[in-house]
């Protein structure tokens, strides 16, 4: 799968999930190449920032959500003045791969299939949890999903509105 813009011709390499499960005109859950600064990966609803993978560091992406590496997956990042793009390809092009945009659940669901026990395994779901969402915690919020409340001022910043925060 290749996901990117022709930057020559403008063409634009993306998915969009179905309106509905009966409705198969493109609705409003989309993944796209952002290339309005660093090109990265995103997740929109409309045109609201959802998800995002964070710029490619060389070796993966910087904001991807595990560091472990794909058992399933290789990932190729491109980028020149014509065309940036991204792309993965199967390790083992005998296991049998989906990926899946929902738009009742706004979740982008990879799935592989499990032999052994005959049905789809989700091997990813994004994004994952709160602390996954796009600016969950604001511009200068941390959020961790293990704390009570998941988002925390980085330091030397404090709440603008306490009652708020919490």
């Amino acid at each position: 799968m290749k996901l990117g813009k022709d930057l020559k011709t403008g063409l634009d390499r993306r998915l969009s999930a179905w309106k509905n499960e009966s409705d198969p005109s493109p609705g409003s859950f989309t993944w796209e190449m952002d290339v309005t600064n660093w090109p990265e990966p995103m997740q929109r609803i409309g045109s609201k920032k959802q998800f995002n993978s964070g710029p490619w560091t060389g070796l993966d992406y910087s904001g991807k959500p595990t560091r472990k590496p794909s058992m399933v997956f290789n990932f190729t990042y491109f980028s020149d003045q014509n065309e940036v793009y991204f792309m993965f390809h199967l390790v083992n092009t005998s296991v049998k791969a989906r990926m899946v945009m929902n738009q009742s659940t706004l979740k982008r669901v990879h799935t592989a299939w499990d032999q052994n026990e005959q049905q789809w395994k989700v091997y990813a779901l994004l994004p994952r949890d709160f602390c996954d969402e796009y600016g969950s915690c604001g511009p200068n919020g941390n959020c961790d999903g293990n704390k009570v409340p998941a988002c925390q001022c980085l330091r030397g910043f404090k709440p603008k509105s306490p009652r708020q925060w919490n």
